[in-house]
Order: structure tokens, then sequence, then C-alpha cells
């Protein structure tokens, strides 16, 4: 009933302005002077379309209207004074096109654009789809579009490309990070490189068409059909000579592993018919990776060694990508795009303190079927009718069914936890967008409806698992029971494995979600130099207690000064929820519907033996666990408000510096509703402990929604064109943020006290720097510089035990105070703890993340060189070049151990990875090679 609610207001939100639509306007001189209509496409070189391409139209020096071409590069103008104009089209990686034309007139209502490519000396990578600072929201300085030859800058391996455009786009708002979008869905993986038309990203942060807030967003589109007969085919290929090794095997004096990486793309577009044109893409992959473990292990004397070494953990990747582009009529155009793509992957899991016992291997494929139908209602309204369908099977299987082995900091051994897993999903979605312009105004609204329907077979935890709190107990252990002596004895002595869990049931489990969302928006220029955009977004699922969140937006852009402005003012506020993901709703299902239990052990006496999963019930210190909802659990809300200052200094650049508040209410997490009552639980006593709805019932795990967090950021985005041979972009950003829950799959410390864990978020990452660009240089050399830096990750000081009887081994120390035994201290660089948090004479719990992880820096660089050849009437573009990442060779390392119990706690025993490192190569170079034609 709600959502048949909101559909009633949208649709009477509507109403006037569909009637405008219709109605002509009262006649008057100065109104029938402004009726000029502008239209046509943009294509490039090869007449394929030309997306996201900035188009303006301008007279007497001053901006009369501007838009960006559709994904069909198709631009529309309205409203315009008859008479002489100026067209100018922009996009990155193209040549300015400038065109005089008369409005108006017959010859001007329907235009074909062809841009050409940058010259050396034009050469432009990364810079706004403005040339000038803009009042529409779409414009706004701190937004980066790519397109045409901007996008070679990018990495062809699919996981590296989503990585660069992640550190382009910047740190999202809240934990749970930014929206990939692809053609208008969220649902799908990226494209290859080959595949893709333009990226948008932080692209009209307040807009209510987006379930999530702006910053952070990235919008891909791929290619549409082309016009005329083009294609490319390219290289990119690594081996383990070009690359510096991995310093941690340098130090333990290991041979260098031998490794590669094979990518090929192509694609071949062109027409099939006068209407008709089509592209097909297609991209395979072979790349033979390297893991490295870094373990603390013993040897065979049960002494403590330190185990490095490489292990190979080779991937395939293939994806074919065709796509048809129909003109049903001149104003009515059909596009289909389909995406199959299949992967395999072994050695997985390994690497860090995870031994090769514990690898399994992954096998997955998707269908991906994308329609548009794309309809020009009038001379104002446009509607673009989406649908998705998307097919997803995944399999894992485990090397080895033995028991997994835990030690915490240390290492892990014996069977992979995940178990045997396979997953297939369907997933439905149609959404609509209409369009409207008219006057002063610019309406938008739609709608959106999305099913996904899930079933896994999961078979994690099945082989069961055995945790060790430090290397100290399992080796104690291992010596008592090789000297002889029983786990009695060894408990006796403090020893022993901490816990066991084991899973049993029905691995089977089925969940069919669905969600809508409604929403209309109108930007409305009110004055030449004032501009405000508002709306209004109404979203409801099947899946929460709460089916009725509405989302109110607004924002204001001001331009300070007369004439074309150079600096503008903005300011906007708006309300975003977040949705329980199917990962959770799924192991939720697990318990609920296939009675599948997890069981904890404290203490268990039988190690090593196995016990068979329906005698764990009987134990005395044997808890079932599962998992389930909170009646009342809502969709987290978070209000965030922005204000920024964009200014332009002539055509050398611009800097804005904008600040972000974000509060958010109602954040997941998982806590335990049973867990026993405060002053209860004794961690020497298992099965000690009073719980609230009875002990036999066990450990409740609920998803709630009683997190909160506080965040505030300051941005400084820049873009420079210091000359024509130099385009340079980037962003520096400072951030605060705290928070209760690191997610809802996050548990905290103290199941009786939520506010004990409010304290840094995980994602407050005090600083990051950015930059990117091109540097055209002589002889048809570019060169492609990008730097990313930030401080250190967050992380907690833990010691690795359950002191509240939940199962998690989460607890944090206390500090110490005066009173604290010595036998209770420890000693760290980050400050002198107490080892017995609820002890008597403890200090106060200390707050989670109070430790800061090693800052990192990376520069990558590419460089290319192009080659023109003429073969007959055909020209050929050849491109060779290399791809550098880390350049440097800097050691970027990542955060280190933090449970205070392991002997190498506050060492960093991994590379950061993400843009900073990768796998065995602490610094890569890739070869790359392209023709055109």
């Amino acid at each position: 009933m709600p959502f048949f609610r909101a559909s009633l207001i949208c649709s009477l939100l509507l109403l006037p302005w569909a009637a405008r639509a219709q109605t002509p306007a009262p006649a008057a001189p100065s109104a029938a002077a402004a009726n000029a209509v502008l239209q046509g496409r943009v294509l490039d070189p090869t007449g394929a379309v030309v997306a996201g391409a900035k188009v303006a139209v301008t007279a007497s020096n001053k901006t009369l209207r501007q838009t960006v071409t559709s994904r069909q590069g198709t631009f529309a103008l309205h409203g315009l004074p008859a008479g002489g104009a100026q067209l100018v089209v922009t996009a990155p990686g193209f040549a300015a096109y400038r065109q005089s034309v008369t409005l108006g007139s017959p010859a001007a209502a329907e235009l074909a654009v062809h841009l050409a490519l940058a010259t050396s000396q034009q050469h432009v990578s990364v810079q706004s789809t403005a040339t000038t600072v803009s009042l529409q929201p779409a414009d706004r300085a701190g937004a980066v579009t790519l397109s045409g030859q901007a996008l070679q800058s990018l990495s062809s391996d699919p996981d590296q490309l989503q990585t660069d455009l992640q550190a382009l786009a910047g740190p999202a708002i809240g934990g749970s990070g930014g929206t990939v979008y692809i053609n208008g869905f969220t649902q799908g993986d990226i494209p290859p490189k080959s595949a893709i038309s333009s990226v948008k990203v932080n692209n009209d942060p307040f807009a209510a068409r987006y379930a999530r807030l702006g910053y952070g967003r990235i919008e891909i589109e791929t290619k549409p059909g082309s016009q005329n007969l083009h294609g490319d085919v390219s290289y990119d290929g690594n081996t383990s000579r070009l690359n510096a090794l991995n310093p941690f095997l340098t130090g333990a004096g290991t041979s260098a592993p031998q490794y590669h990486s094979n990518i090929y793309s192509f694609d071949l577009g062109g027409p099939a018919a006068k209407s008709i044109s089509w592209l097909l893409s297609v991209e395979h992959r072979d790349i033979s990776n390297i893991n490295v473990i870094n373990a603390q292990t013993l040897d065979s004397n049960l002494a403590p060694r330190t185990y490095i070494a490489s292990v190979p953990n080779p991937n395939h990747r293939t994806a074919i990508t065709p796509q048809l582009d129909v003109q049903l009529t001149p104003s009515n155009t059909l596009s289909g795009h389909y995406e199959f793509l299949q992967f395999s992957e072994s050695g997985n899991g390994v690497g860090g303190t995870t031994l090769p016992t514990a690898a399994s291997s992954h096998l997955s494929h998707r269908h991906n079927l994308q329609i548009a139908d794309t309809q020009i209602l009038g001379p104002t309204m446009v509607n673009v009718t989406s649908y998705q369908f998307l097919h997803h099977w995944e399999q894992d299987a485990p090397a080895s069914t033995s028991p997994t082995l835990q030690v915490l900091g240390a290492f892990t051994a014996g069977g992979s936890g995940g178990g045997a897993y396979l997953n297939w999903e369907t997933h439905n979605d149609l959404r609509d967008d209409l369009s409207l312009d008219r006057g002063a105004h610019q309406f938008m609204t739609g709608g959106e409806v999305r099913q996904v329907s899930r079933t896994e077979s999961n078979a994690a935890n099945y082989n069961g698992a055995f945790v060790f709190s430090s290397l100290a107990d399992y080796q104690a252990t291992q010596t008592g029971l090789h000297n002889g002596l029983t786990m009695a004895q060894i408990q006796a002595a403090g020893n022993g494995p901490s816990q066991f869990t084991l899973t049993a049931g029905a691995p089977l489990a089925h969940i069919l979600r669905m969600d809508a969302s409604l929403y209309a928006q109108d930007t409305w220029q009110l004055r030449s130099n004032l501009t405000a955009t508002y709306g209004l977004r109404f979203e409801s699922e099947n899946m929460q207690h709460d089916h009725s969140d509405w989302a109110p937006r607004l924002g204001v852009a001001w331009g300070l000064g007369g004439g074309q402005p150079s600096t503008v003012l903005r300011a906007g506020v708006g309300v975003f929820y977040e949705r329980l993901d199917d990962d959770q709703m799924i192991v939720a299902a697990h318990s609920l519907t296939s009675n599948q239990r997890q069981y904890i052990v404290n203490a268990p006496a039988f190690y090593p033996n196995l016990p068979a999963p329906g005698a764990l019930a009987s134990l005395p210190a044997s808890y079932p666990t599962t998992y389930t909802y909170a009646p009342l659990l809502q969709a987290p809300l978070t209000a965030t408000a922005s204000v920024s200052l964009e200014h332009q200094f002539g055509r050398r650049g611009s800097l804005a510096l904008s600040y972000l508040h974000s509060s958010g209410s109602h954040l997941f997490l998982t806590n335990d509703i049973n867990a026993p009552l405060p002053g209860t639980f004794d961690p020497a006593v298992p099965g000690s402990g009073t719980r609230p709805l009875g002990n036999t019932r066990g450990n409740i795990y609920q998803y709630q929604s009683r997190g909160i967090y506080r965040q505030n950021q300051l941005t400084l985005n820049f873009k420079a064109n210091p000359s024509s041979a130099v385009s340079l972009s980037g962003y520096y950003t400072f951030n605060n943020a705290h928070a209760n829950t690191g997610g809802a799959d996050s548990f905290p410390a103290n199941p009786w006290d939520l506010l004990a864990d409010y304290g840094r978020a995980p994602y407050d990452v005090r600083h990051r720097f950015y930059i990117s660009g091109t540097i055209a240089l002589p002889w048809d050399f570019s060169a492609e510089p990008f730097l990313v830096a930030q401080s250190g990750q967050p992380f907690s000081l833990t010691l690795g035990e359950d002191l509240y009887g939940t199962g998690q081994q989460n607890a944090r120390p206390a500090l110490a105070g005066p009173n604290t035994p010595a036998a209770n201290l420890i000693p760290t660089p980050y400050g002198t703890f107490d080892r017995a948090p609820l002890g008597a004479g403890a200090g106060a719990i200390i707050a989670p993340n109070t430790a800061t992880g090693p800052a990192a820096v990376a520069l990558n660089l590419r460089l290319t060189k192009d080659f023109k050849l003429t073969l007959g009437d055909h020209v050929y573009q050849l491109s060779l070049g290399a791809s550098a990442r880390n350049l440097l060779n800097t050691v970027n390392l990542a955060a280190p151990v933090s449970n205070l119990n392991s002997p190498r706690f506050g060492q960093s025993i991994s590379l950061a990875g993400g843009e900073y490192s990768g796998g065995a190569a602490n610094r890569r170079i890739d070869i790359v090679a392209s023709v055109s034609f």
C-alpha cells in the first residue's frame, strides 16, 4: 500500500509539468523568440557515438544552454533564442569542436558532430565535463568524466581497473563504500575496458534518481554500435622478470617465483543495416598470480619458526560482450547489451598467515542481458525504459576437508573453512526514467522494481575448526600431547584450544527478495546565476520491517559575480538509505528455514579428535548458534549536508573546496541477544553464565539496526592545464569518522554495551591524496602519471579471547591502572594495557581502532608512443608502451598484527595491496600494445 501511495504522489507531481508540455504557452514576443531547438548526435572519427560529451550553445560570450550527450550520443537543447550562435562540443580525449549555427533555421535543427582525436599538443586525460564552472548539478567541478583516449590511462586488468576507478572516485561517505553503476544498473561486473564508452565519477551527488549519495559513485556506460566499420586489438602482458620481488620473499632468501599475465582484448563494430549498428568485444586473460605466505608455525622439534613462501594462484577470465542498437523510428531507439563472463581460480584463499592446505578452487559464470528503449515523446520529453536480466552461478571446492586449525596471529592450516559451496541466483531489474525540459525547469521522474532469487548450498565449517588464542598455547598443547599428557592435564595448566566450532544441518537455503523505488526531481533555473535542484525519493522492500522510506533531496548552485560566473557556491542536503545485503539474508535463511546450526564449544577437551555433530549438543560447554533478524529491523538512514566553493582560473584550471557532514542512525550490526548476563560468565569455566533466553538456546546472532556514525570530510579538488601539453587533476581529502559498528557482520565486543564500541571507524583514514593526468611529449609520446597516497588505516588492539560468552574472540584490553597486577601488564608501543579487562583493578576498556597502521604512497606511470600506418585506403593507429605500478618500488605495508598475545604483535607481515602493491610484485611493469582501425 505505501508503494502505491508513493506512486500516486509522484504522478501528481508530474501532472502539471506534463500538462504544460502538451499545452502551448501563451503567445508572447519574448517567448516566441526563444523557441528554437538544436539537436543532433556526436560521433568519433570511426562513426561510433560519444556518450557524456559536453554540448553548449554560446552567444556574446555567454552560455545559453548546455547538456551532455546520452548513451546513444544524442543531445537536444530547447528554448533557444533565434539567431546566430556557436555550438561547442568537448569530450576528454577529443579535440574541442566549434561550429557557427543559425538557431531557428531548418539547417540547424538536426546536426551530426564528428569529433577528432586530440593531437599530441592537445592530448587530454582526466578532466571535468565542463571547461568552466557551471550551475548544473551534473557539472560540478569535483565531477570527472573519462571517455575516448582518456580511458587508455586505466589498467586493462579488470581487478586493477576497478581499483583505479575507486581511487579516482575517492573515499565514499560511510563504511559501505562507493557504488558502481553499469548502464544504470548496480548488478554486474565491470566490463572489459575495450567495451567501455565513458566513466563518470561523483556526478550530481544529491540526485533523487540514485539510492546512494553521489560521492564515490562510479557510472560506467558501455560502447554502443558504430555507423562505420572499426575495431581494436590490444595486448597487456607481464612476467616476473619485469617486476620487483615482494620484500618479504627477498628477506627470507627464497628464489624468485615465476609467474606471468596475458590479457588479450578485441572489439569490432559497424553497421548491419541502415538503422542497425553492432559492436562485439571479447577479452581473455590468463594470469598466473602468486600469493605470499608469511606465517609463524612450529618446526619438527615444536619450536616456533617463521614460514615464508610463494604459492601459485592462477586464474582465467573470459568475457564476451555483444551490443546491438536498432533505430526503430526516428524517435525510438532500442539497444541490447549482453555479457557472458566465465572465471576460474585455483589456490584461492592462501596467503598471509593461511597455509596451502586450506586452499580452495573457484569456478563461476554469469549471463547479463540489458535492454534499453529510448523514446523521444516530443521536443521536450524523453523516456528511457531499461531492463536487466542477470543469472549468476558459482562453485567453490576445498582442497581438503580436514578440520581447520586456526592459531590467532600466527597461522591457519588444515582444511578450508569455506567448505563445498554452490550458489545460483537470478536478478530481474526494470526501471523507467522520464525527463521533461520546459523553459527554466528540467524535470525527471521514474521508478525501479528489482527482484532477486538466490539459492545456495553452503557447507562452510562442516569440517569443524579448532581455535587457539596464541602460538604459545598451541606450542604448549602440542608439546604436552607429544609427552603423553592428557587434554585434561594440558587444560589444567591453562593451555589447549580456546574454542571449537562446527556447522551441521541442511546446507540448502533460498531467499526471494523484492524492492522498489520511485523518485521525482526538478532542476529549476530561478535566475541566470541561481539554480535549485529538489526532489523526493521513496523506497520499499519485502524483507525488512519498515516498508516506507522517504528520502528528500535538495541542492542549490549560486554563481557569484555578473555574466558567466567564474565562482559558484553550492550547497546540498539529502537523506539516504542502505539495504541489508543478500549475503546476510541468506545466512539468516539457513537458520530460519533450513535448520542449519553452528555449534560453539569453549575449551574443547576432545582435541585433536573430531566429534560427531550429533554428540555436540550433549556437551555441557556446547552452544548451538543461529542467525535471525531483529523484529523491528530498519533501513540505516544517513543525513548528509555539504557546502562547496568552486572557482575557475581562466582556461588554466579550477579549484573546488567542499565540506560534508554525515550523520548515520540505525546502522547494521550483529549482536548475540542470548549472551550470558553481565558478571555471570567465566572464560575459565566452560558452560558458565546465565543466558536470558535459556542456556539450551545457545547463541542467537541477530541482525540489528542499532549502530550510529558521524563523519566530517573536507575535500579540495583541483584541475590544472598549465600548458596545451599538460593536463592534471586530483584531490586532497581530510576525513574524520566515528562509529560503533564496522558493518552488518561486525559484532560488538560487549553485547550489553554498544556504546563501548563507539570510536574511530574502520574507514577513518584521515588523509588521502590523488593526482593523475596526461603529459604530451615530443615525437608522439605521451605519459600518464597516477599518484595516490594515504595515511594509515585504523585497527583495533585485541586479545584474541572471548570474555563475554558470545563465541566471538574480539575482546579488547583495558588501560593499565595503578592496581593492575604485574602479570597482567602488556607494554606496547601503543601504551601499556591490562590483559584481564574484567578483573579487579582494571582500567577502562580501550575503544576500537585506537591504533593506526602505516601510511602508503605509490606512483604509477604509463608511457606510450603512437604510430599511424596507411595501407591502401585504410589508416591504422598503432600504440606501443609500458605501464608501471608503484614505479618507485616503495614498500607499502599492511596494518600490523593486532593480537596482543601474538609474538608478532605490532609487525606488518604483508603488503598493503590495492593501488599500492600486489601479490609477489612490489613494483610491476606491463607491456601494452594496441592497433585500431
